[in-house]
């Protein structure tokens, strides 16, 4: 069976357990290296480095899961990815602000748990977000004009800029807003139970 974007957590790492699937790896890691990678930047990584932190760990907790470490009844596989990226992104820190990773004086430091928690989660939202404009761009009728100026809605333009912006009429834009708003909630609440933690309110992605 192949995996899709649409699978959950707990389908993609039933597929992980066999190590020829690369499908699994594939989309597990499309999930969740660009939050990572957001995490590193947004905690002051180049984005070098915060393509490295990220892909580390992913690594990290591949390696790990394949030697059977990873309890899901024990923790959300959110708190496992977290426990591994604070410490990676620490490290990459202390490597730029101090010296690089041969100076004796280097100590790594502490990220907040709560920080790399809120984190986490306002990335998740906006990579959700993300593929459910995405997966309305390529299944709906409606046109590119229309989708992008809900997306400019979604950014916090005013109605009045947007009609400005894409040559509509004020009346146009807020159907628009009404109309494309639910679709993106249905999306929403699709794509999110395929995530490993609980849902967020989308009901104020358009307000």
């Amino acid at each position: 069976m192949t995996i899709h974007s649409t699978q959950t957590s707990t389908a993609l790492l039933s597929a992980l357990r066999d190590a020829r699937r690369d499908d699994a790896w594939n989309a597990f890691d499309a999930r969740y290296r660009p939050i990572l990678e957001a995490m590193g930047r947004q905690l002051g990584l180049r984005d070098t480095d915060a393509v490295d932190a990220a892909q580390e760990t992913l690594v990290v907790f591949l390696q790990a899961y394949a030697r059977g470490e990873y309890d899901r009844s024990q923790g959300r596989l959110r708190s496992w990815l977290l426990g591994i990226a604070r410490h990676r992104i620490a490290q990459a820190r202390t490597k730029a602000r101090r010296g690089g990773p041969n100076d004796p004086g280097a100590m790594e430091e502490v990220i907040d748990e709560q920080t790399m928690t809120d984190l986490w989660l306002t990335q998740r939202r906006a990579a959700i977000l993300r593929a459910a404009i995405d997966e309305l761009r390529a299944t709906s009728e409606m046109t590119d004009r229309t989708i992008s100026a809900f997306e400019r809605l979604v950014q916090g333009a005013a109605p009045a800029v947007v009609a400005d912006e894409l040559g509509m009429s004020r009346a146009e834009v807020y159907v628009i807003k009404n109309r494309v708003a639910q679709r993106l909630r249905d999306a929403i609440d699709r794509l999110e139970r395929t995530y490993d933690d609980g849902p967020f309110d989308a009901a104020g992605t358009c307000s």
